[in-house]
């Protein structure tokens, strides 16, 4: 089992250069495949992701990493969609994937533009190859439906 209070620290730490998104997607994944519910679309992850780390960065008050932007998306949703730091996973979740806020629906499709792709890239790196970051989120989309 994985205990995310000791990783959240490992994330936390100078030491480790790793960004903390590869985290929150797996734990979204994991969490939210099963048989019968085998797809889902970059929104809903970038928003499981968000609800994920919403208790984390809220107990930091800071980024998780340098670049991490899960921060900004706590932040902007308790600013703009009236989220307490207190939300559950659910609560935050439900509300980011109803939002119509452009600012928090750009800063969710950013959060998409690199993790899958780092993911999934190696099955088809030859349909990739030569094409903009872009391009290789919208191929990688379609792709990994068929």
């Amino acid at each position: 089992m994985i205990d995310y209070k000791i990783e959240l620290e490992e994330m936390v730490s100078k030491k480790n250069l790793m960004n903390s998104y590869k985290l929150y997607f797996l734990k979204a994944i994991l969490i939210n495949v099963s048989p019968i519910r085998k797809t889902f679309t970059f929104n809903q992850m970038a928003c499981w992701m968000v609800a994920y780390s919403f208790e984390d960065v809220c107990h930091l008050q800071k980024r998780i990493r340098p670049l991490d932007k899960l921060f900004d998306i706590a932040v902007l949703a308790i600013e703009e969609e009236d989220l307490m730091e207190s939300s559950s996973v659910a609560k935050v979740c439900m509300i980011l994937e109803k939002t119509t806020n452009p600012k928090i629906c750009k800063e969710l499709r950013s959060l998409c533009n690199y993790v899958p792709y780092r993911l999934l890239a190696y099955r088809w790196q030859n349909e990739l190859k030569g094409r903009t970051d872009k391009e290789k989120n919208l191929l990688l989309e379609q792709l990994s439906q068929s």
